[in-house]
């Protein structure tokens, strides 16, 4: 077996160290940015069946009532599904 020095082994050991946290440090920060841009478009998501469920139940005259609480129900679902995959950002 090939000697190696004292000196080698701890330059290779600090180079494996460092290169294994900046590796490390670099996943971390594109798991942060994945789950910002995630969290936004939950966000955007939810938002927009909001603005659905809203216009959803201001019905027009044209439309009756029971067909516009059962429209308004499918998107109560969707806010709901949304809202809990946003809660499970937060931790």
């Amino acid at each position: 077996m090939a000697d190696v020095s004292e000196r080698i082994l701890q330059v290779a050991i600090l180079i494996s160290f460092a290169s294994g946290f900046l590796a490390g440090w670099q996943a971390n920060r594109m798991r942060r940015k994945f789950l910002d841009w995630r969290k936004k478009r939950l966000q955007e998501k939810l938002a927009e069946t909001q603005k659905k469920l809203d216009l959803s139940l201001s019905c027009p005259p044209t439309q009756s009532r029971s067909s516009a609480t059962t429209v308004a129900s499918g998107f109560e679902t969707h806010v709901n599904e949304i809202g809990a995959s946003l809660w499970k950002l937060k931790f």
